[in-house]
């Protein structure tokens, strides 16, 4: 939880904004990559999850589709139980105009509804190196808690 009972979700709504500045850090409810080049590979690796709920990485484009094997999507919703552990999206270009890729975090309750965006959810993101960037992501379940889905995401050109 965070100060008096107020909730991640509450400070991402009065803010109107995909970050916030919580505790001294930046919290992203949805993290955007912006331009990207077209013929971008995307490797996603899950390097940790929590077992209490499943969890799920959603990888979105704008300007373009993702593929995922011999499938396109717009979206992409990324379990972290499934196998395997490493996923690769490929960049397909709807035109000419800029690409964008964008991330967010969610799980699945007991009734098996995917949640995002709600309670304490959000995203710590850092790049720890050119184009590698680590989401350390608080589901929303409960109090914050930045280790419940850890993602780390490659883009190659």
């Amino acid at each position: 939880m965070t100060s008096a009972g107020t909730k991640l979700q509450d400070l991402f709504q009065a803010a109107r904004a995909r970050s916030i500045e919580w505790n001294g850090r930046t919290v992203y409810a949805m993290f955007e990559i912006a331009p990207v080049d077209p013929r971008t590979v995307i490797t996603v690796d899950f390097l940790r999850h929590s077992a209490e709920r499943p969890q799920v990485m959603v990888v979105n484009t704008r300007g373009a589709r993702l593929k995922l094997g011999d499938r396109l999507s717009q979206t992409w919703n990324l379990w972290a139980d499934d196998a395997p552990g490493r996923r690769e999206l490929s960049v397909v270009p709807d035109g000419a105009g800029a690409v964008s890729l964008r991330f967010w975090n969610g799980f699945e309750d007991r009734h098996g509804t995917m949640h995002a965006w709600t309670g304490n959810s959000g995203m710590l993101v850092t790049e720890v190196a050119e184009n590698v960037f680590r989401a350390d992501c608080s589901d929303g379940w409960g109090d914050v808690a930045f280790g419940d889905l850890v993602v780390q995401f490659t883009l190659q050109a």
